[in-house]
């Protein structure tokens, strides 16, 4: 098992197992919003990753709007995985997202 014990920008610690989370996340049918302040954390093996400014930053329509693309443009289906790892603003982008890709 790969953990890692990290710290945020706040100080808050908390541990990532890449074992659990990556490796079922890097196909086709999935995309992985990250704030810009935890890229570093994540292999460049990664693939379809589309990183966000941190915190509130990210709630604008500007944003949505390059994820959106993004997603397009990676040709996720509506059957797509939308992950979101950080905090709050950027689960939020990413549920909203998932809401509204490819909705009639």
């Amino acid at each position: 098992m790969q953990t890692k014990k990290l710290s945020s920008p706040k100080g808050r610690q908390f541990l990532i197992d890449h074992q659990i989370i990556f490796p079922e996340i890097s196909n086709q049918e999935s995309v992985i919003l990250i704030p810009k302040a935890l890229r570093s954390l994540i292999s460049p093996d990664v693939k379809n990753l589309i990183v966000v400014p941190n915190g509130e930053s990210q709630k604008e329509f500007k944003i949505l709007e390059k994820v959106l693309t993004k997603i397009a443009d990676l040709g996720i289906s509506r059957r797509g995985v939308i992950i979101g790892i950080g905090g709050g603003a950027t689960t939020d982008l990413a549920g909203f997202s998932a809401a509204c890709y490819l909705r009639g």
